[in-house]
């Protein structure tokens, strides 16, 4: 027998020739990152990015080195930067209105709803009538000059002028209409109250159901404007739409009491911000305006230009037949003609400024002025990352191969190689 324990070491002498060739494995596990630095070297020297070989080039000095690497350096810290707001101003996804169709015919836009509103904000007649029952409601009746007097003060319900009255003087009319001047009205009906990316609504994306499902900017600022009235004053103007009030919970109509405090937030209400804009010198009227940020403009929105001729009435009587005049009606008269001026009108489309292809156009622009990129430098790229992972992979995958085949040799075998 053979011991193999104590066998010579002349080099045809080889106990275990996978052992050896697994040892050896390991020693070229070195030999990867240094031709990794050597495929990046040479990346570097051929690679399509714009002076990049400058940092390898053999002619130049350590010094010239270093400065090329301070200029790629600060062009990448640069063009990081420029990416970045660039990336911001694409989320923000700012609209452009753009002219769709100078052309549009007129009959397919909505024709607007029209009311007649008389120049009159309190009617006489009507304020005569209700004096008079004030006056025979009032267990000590006075002149009906002082009830029409003070019925005059509702218009500061809606219209708020310079000349104010004393506090007491509405606190007392109210008090004394609170027992003698009240109905037994009907209560009032309820309603309720995305897309901040689009920054617009379509007319089914708001809910509110009793306005038929539809979203306008007016009705939604209208909501807001009444949701701080009553937030603050406790009270509801007779004027505003009962379909955009959200809750009627022990809300009433504002009266001659409410008056200090409508008057108090006039301000407020008549200036109204959808964002917060820091503007210089305009903060205090900023922090002051009422604020709606629910609210956005309408995806799909019909703006009407409003222009008024005006003409005697003589000129309508003098085209009538004579049968057809009736003389009678005098003054009272009022001839009233709506139309669209024009058979066309301009549709307008509101996009969004950034699209994809925008953003990639935008991005390409800024990595070729910085360095000079390009497919082709994202290819070759590619083409190396994907190059050395197959080869770790590869040889990884050799290894264990090795071993595994060691493994399942005897050793208490012998070969011997010439």
């Amino acid at each position: 027998m053979v011991n193999i324990e104590s066998t010579s070491n002349a080099i045809w002498w080889i106990k275990n020739p996978n052992a050896a060739k697994a040892g050896g494995t390991a020693g070229r596990k070195e030999s990867l990152g240094s031709t990794f630095c050597q495929d990046i070297a040479e990346l570097l020297r051929n690679i399509s990015l714009q002076g990049y070989s400058k940092l390898l080039a053999a002619e130049f000095t350590l010094a010239e080195r270093l400065i090329w690497l301070l200029v790629h350096t600060a062009t990448l810290i640069s063009m990081v930067a420029v990416l970045m707001l660039t990336w911001e101003h694409f989320v923000a996804q700012y609209f452009v209105i753009n002219l769709k169709d100078p052309l549009y015919p007129v009959q397919n836009v909505p024709f607007p709803a029209v009311s007649i509103c008389s120049n009159n904000r309190i009617s006489l007649r009507a304020a005569t009538a209700y004096a008079l029952e004030l006056q025979r409601n009032d267990p000590s009746p006075r002149e009906l000059k002082y009830y029409l007097d003070n019925l005059t003060n509702l218009h500061r319900l809606y219209s708020f002028g310079d000349k104010e009255t004393p506090n007491d003087e509405y606190t007392n009319f109210q008090a004394f209409l609170d027992i003698f001047g009240t109905w037994d009205n009907e209560t009032f009906f309820n309603t309720r109250r995305i897309m901040y990316m689009r920054r617009c609504y379509f007319h089914t994306e708001a809910n509110m159901p009793q306005m038929g499902s539809i979203y306008t900017f007016p009705n939604c600022i209208t909501r807001c404007r009444i949701r701080s009235i009553i937030a603050l004053c406790k009270c509801l103007p007779f004027q505003m739409p009962l379909e955009l009030v959200e809750s009627f919970d022990g809300l009433v109509y504002c009266t001659l009491a409410h008056v200090a405090c409508l008057s108090n937030y006039q301000f407020k209400w008549n200036n109204v911000l959808t964002q917060r804009l820091r503007i210089p010198g305009l903060e205090r009227e900023s922090e002051e305006a009422l604020f709606c940020p629910q609210c956005l403009p309408s995806c799909n929105d019909v703006q009407y230009s409003v222009s008024l001729n005006e003409l005697p009435i003589d000129t309508y009587l003098a085209n009538l037949s004579p049968d057809e005049v009736d003389t009678s009606l005098g003054t009272d008269l009022s001839v009233l003609r709506v139309f669209f001026g024009k058979p066309n009108a301009n549709y307008y489309m509101r996009l969004l400024n950034n699209e994809w292809f925008e953003i990639f156009s935008t991005v390409g622009n800024i990595l070729s002025i910085f360095m000079g990129f390009s497919l082709v430098a994202i290819f070759e790229t590619l083409f190396f990352i994907c190059k050395h992972i197959y080869l770790g992979c590869h040889r990884i995958l050799e290894r264990s191969r090795a071993t595994s085949r060691g493994k399942k040799l005897d050793a208490t075998k012998l070969k011997i190689y010439p």
